[in-house]
């Protein structure tokens, strides 16, 4: 295990052949930096895969999440957590994550191609996977 910072990875380029990051890029206000590191520290050919929760597409499902993630989640949290905050910022981190065409857009502008999104668990999830060229 290696202590490092997102922006700069203590690691060479081209050390992998693949990197990444599950639920926590939502965390960093710097997408486009910490996806241009990871895709410094990948061979070409390899890829950067990014696993992040996201708001589901389809209207009604939309709709649902939303209240679970305003409404119910919190509710949970204050009954169950002995730090609910951290439960709203969840929520909050979510709905303020971009787009999922956004985001495979920020892949794209961070130097990666062939962006695709795979949508897991009813579009709660997305698996981000670009490769350096």
């Amino acid at each position: 295990m290696i202590k490092g910072d997102a922006l700069h990875i203590p690691l060479p380029d081209k050390s992998f052949d693949a990197a990444g990051v599950a639920f926590g890029i939502r965390n960093i206000p710097d997408k486009i930096g910490a996806l241009t590191e990871l895709r410094r520290v990948v061979v070409p050919g390899g890829q950067v895969l990014v696993l992040e929760l996201t708001l589901p597409q389809t209207q009604y499902f939309k709709g649902f999440y939303h209240i679970y993630l305003n409404m119910i989640l919190p509710l949970l949290a204050r009954v169950f957590s002995p730090n609910p905050d951290a439960y709203h910022y969840l929520g909050e981190s979510i709905v303020n994550f971009p787009s999922v065409k956004g985001f495979a857009r920020m892949m794209k502008d961070a130097g990666l191609v062939d962006v695709e999104a795979y949508t897991l668990t009813l579009g709660i999830c997305h698996l981000f996977i670009g490769h350096k060229p």
